[in-house]
């Protein structure tokens, strides 16, 4: 009878320890699957929130292209800067145009056109057509802006017959 109950013992231990361990490792797939579910859940999150990003920013990303000059077409730029010269009433002259190609083989690649510019009239002209240069519809620097005067021989009147001139070099962004 000792040998029976010593043996039922045994067994019993052995059977514990064997659905303990069991136990233990089905606790753990449980809560390595839950994690993963919420971790699914997360990204299904983060992707809603992306899409809805993309969705809400369409309209912005589709004006950003038109800021920059098609690097294939830079005359629509320099019509653009010719174009001040009649809407001020001064006149502009283009002396020189120089391209910074952006990189041929990368789609979005950025590159550069930079002109100096020279604008001759009244104060109010000239400060009219550097205003007009500066919201050209590109994304564009202005640089190296010098203003001179002259008066006409003759002229006592500190305001009457001055002529000014304006110069500055004028890059705008190139986009492939």
């Amino acid at each position: 009878m000792l040998l029976i109950s010593v043996s039922a013992l045994v067994i019993a231990i052995g059977m514990y320890a064997y659905l303990h361990h069991d136990a233990l490792a089905l606790a753990d797939h449980a809560i390595i699957a839950r994690n993963a579910a919420a971790d699914e859940g997360q990204r299904e999150h983060q992707s809603k929130d992306i899409l809805a990003l993309a969705s809400s920013t369409a309209p912005s990303r589709a004006r950003l292209a038109g800021m920059f000059v098609p690097a294939d077409d830079a005359v629509a730029f320099i019509q653009a800067m010719e174009s001040v010269g009649p809407a001020s009433s001064a006149t502009v002259a283009i002396s020189s145009i120089n391209e910074t190609a952006a990189d041929q083989s990368k789609k979005g690649s950025i590159g550069s056109v930079t002109a100096h510019i020279t604008v001759d009239g009244s104060w109010a002209d000239v400060m009219n057509a550097i205003e007009l240069f500066e919201v050209l519809p590109y994304k564009i620097s202005i640089d190296r802006l010098t203003l001179n005067t002259s008066i006409s021989a003759g002229d006592r009147a500190p305001t009457a017959g001055h002529s000014w001139q304006a110069a500055f070099d004028i890059t705008a962004s190139t986009l492939i």
